[in-house]
């Protein structure tokens, strides 16, 4: 069985600790959506999305200096 997200998003984050991950899931009441940047995420967008919240998302996530 692969990885789950929450261990996907860690190992990247070893790789790279100022990779601006975004969380997609479709529970938002999942624990990483609620509390996403704890997990390392600067961004969570809930499923289904509209193409402009996507791009409202990914502006975020580009624009937030890295890091933090």
């Amino acid at each position: 069985m692969g990885l789950d997200g929450r261990q996907t998003l860690a190992r990247l984050l070893r790789i790279d600790p100022d990779i601006r991950a975004i969380i997609s899931s479709g529970d938002p009441t999942d624990p990483v959506m609620l509390e996403y940047e704890q997990f390392g995420s600067v961004a969570a967008l809930a499923k289904p999305f509209e193409l402009t919240e996507l791009m409202q998302v990914i502006e975020k996530a580009v624009t937030r200096p890295a890091g933090g």
